[in-house]
């Protein structure tokens, strides 16, 4: 390498699992900055069950979480807080005050948990320490990170999901205080924060939209899909209240009282399956609306090139949270699969221009059906709205694009500038 060149930087991503099963956009994030030349780690808390099919992708090197009760850990833990007792109590006094602003039940157990994974990581990474830690998710992802950038003196930062700011803010300030840069996947939600913050804070957030391999998401001619019969809808994402799934089900019930011939699937898995098997055999389209089992994006790849519209029917959760842009929008506008979804901020703020056809008002199954009517009976409509949709992640959503992006905000957080 030679002198002219700029240092290759080793980041250090804090997850709360790796692979992570919906999170394919962490996945393209690290593949592009590898690309870039960055190192990557990724330090895993093991906090969910990682996704078997994307173990072995991408290539980067993996710190697992041990097991909290595995007596072989335990004595390099307990040799570094006899060793080091202030750091120890700071770590303690750190841990203890943000559960209590997040309103943790089990706070002093957390504390306990971050004490250990901070000693077992930083030990782990002491020789080689990173030039920047990074967390996912402003929880306890973020609270790790913080507790190891104290002790190996590393800056770091995190990137801030549209339900952190409705869970318990005052927890996320003081994270905000202290990171030296705070990312967002959505303009809606970078300008929240901003408004929400102190001037200094604003300064530090970034809007990080996920980007898309736009060589790898290549699309056909979407006329083809017209040879699909009966025409299918299709849906992904989490069984939770916020995605909307039930609002599908109702309008798929009044497309079918309207003699319009569809098909549907709702592919994922979570605790609201059981009120969407009920849902849909109160409405009698158990023949029209099917629940299919959680597939990767690699796998759903296939399925979006024969749909005829991809359905997206965010409503928000009861605690007032927004869903952020989900990665199936995305894909299937990638591969110019014609996409209804609701009007929430941050999807209005990326169709209202382009794309108003694809909007429907949140809620309302009534007009969500009228939409996908619209479409389901206009080839042409279809075809346009799928190019634009394509334009849409060209212009926007490019990986090489917001790659480089990120690699600015990650190389201004060593330098210790506020961009």
């Amino acid at each position: 390498m030679s002198l002219s060149q700029p240092k290759r930087p080793r980041i250090a991503y804090v997850l709360p699992a790796f692979p992570g099963r919906s999170e394919p956009f962490i996945h393209r994030e690290i593949e592009g900055l590898s690309r870039r030349g960055f190192k990557i780690t990724v330090i895993d808390m093991g906090e969910n069950k990682p996704d078997p099919l994307l173990l072995t992708w991408p290539s980067v090197e993996l710190i697992r979480r041990p097991s909290f009760l595995s007596p072989r850990r335990w004595p390099g833990v307990l040799l570094s807080c006899f060793l080091h007792p202030r750091k120890t109590r700071n770590l303690v006094a750190a841990t203890l005050g943000i559960g209590k602003q997040e309103g943790l039940k089990k706070k002093h157990l957390e504390a306990l948990r971050l004490l250990f994974l901070s000693w077992h990581f930083a030990n782990r990474i002491r020789y080689w320490k990173p030039d920047l830690f990074h967390a996912h998710s402003a929880r306890a992802p973020a609270t790790l990170a913080l507790l190891l950038s104290d002790l190996l003196l590393v800056p770091w930062g995190f990137s801030s999901r549209s339900k952190d700011l409705f869970r318990h803010p005052t927890g996320l300030e003081t994270k905000m205080e202290l990171a030296q840069h705070i990312l967002t996947g959505s303009k809606t939600t970078t300008q929240l924060v901003r408004d929400r913050s102190t001037a200094l804070i604003a300064k530090k957030v970034h809007h990080t939209p996920h980007g898309l391999d736009l060589d790898a998401w290549n699309h056909r001619d979407p006329c083809t899909r017209s040879r699909i019969s009966p025409p299918l809808l299709l849906a992904a994402g989490r069984f939770v209240q916020e995605k909307g799934f039930s609002r599908l089900v109702d309008a798929c019930s009044k497309l079918q009282t309207d003699g319009i011939s569809f098909c549907c699937e709702i592919i994922g898995d979570g605790p609201e399956k059981a009120r969407l098997e009920r849902s849909i055999k109160e409405a009698g389209l158990e023949k029209r609306v099917k629940l299919r089992p959680w597939m990767s994006h690699l796998e759903l790849r296939g399925r979006y090139l024969e749909a005829s519209i991809v359905i997206a029917p965010s409503t928000g959760g009861s605690d007032g949270k927004e869903d952020s842009i989900p990665d199936v929008i995305l894909e299937a506008l990638a591969l110019e699969t014609p996409v209804v979804t609701s009007d929430l901020p941050s999807l209005r703020d990326l169709f209202s221009r382009d794309l108003p056809e694809s909007l429907y008002p949140s809620g309302s199954p009534g007009a969500l059906s009228e939409k996908i009517k619209a479409l389901l009976e206009n080839p042409t409509l279809r075809k346009k709205a799928g190019l634009a949709g394509r334009e849409i992640i060209c212009k926007n959503f490019n990986l090489a694009d917001t790659s480089t992006h990120l690699e600015k905000v990650f190389r201004e957080s060593l330098t210790g500038t506020v961009v």
